[in-house]
């Protein structure tokens, strides 16, 4: 399980928005300086993101906005999202610029490298809203981190 802290936020019945500090590995590299990722990072990422963690059946209930807790996701939940949203529309890329390039030429190879991956696009964000409720690919919350007074 990969676990995470953060702050709660909000409080809801089915569970609690959280917000973290986005954690990258760009301050640890020896190529920082030179890596387009860190540069990137620096001008489009915030610092903070803001997430739902939903309860589980033994995870306290009694939290507050302010209250720190920890969140976590399976491992292999986080594998399978991530080859369903880069391989997905790759491979289906490829294959349809295959196959569009052996019936035509170089131009219709062009033009179903670019519909193969728009329909692979689609294709993640078909899997995800099917997979919205999904209990294994929704973080969850583990445990409150700091004591709480009451």
């Amino acid at each position: 399980m990969l676990c995470e802290s953060g702050k709660v936020v909000a409080v809801e019945t089915d569970g609690v928005w959280v917000e973290t500090l986005k954690s990258s590995v760009c301050g640890q590299c020896a190529a920082q300086k030179g890596c387009g990722q860190s540069l990137l990072s620096k001008f489009v990422a915030k610092d903070m993101t803001v997430i739902k963690a939903y309860y589980c059946e033994d995870s306290d209930r009694g939290f507050a906005p302010g209250d720190t807790v920890d969140i976590g996701i399976a491992e292999n939940a986080l594998v399978i999202a991530t080859l369903i949203s880069y391989m997905l529309p790759l491979l289906i890329m490829v294959v349809s610029a295959f196959f569009a390039g052996r019936f035509g030429g170089e131009l219709l190879s062009v033009v179903g490298a670019l519909l193969g991956l728009a329909v692979g696009a689609l294709a993640v964000r078909w899997h995800a809203a099917r997979h919205s409720n999904n209990a294994y690919f929704r973080p969850v919350v583990l445990a409150a981190t700091s004591p709480r007074i009451i």
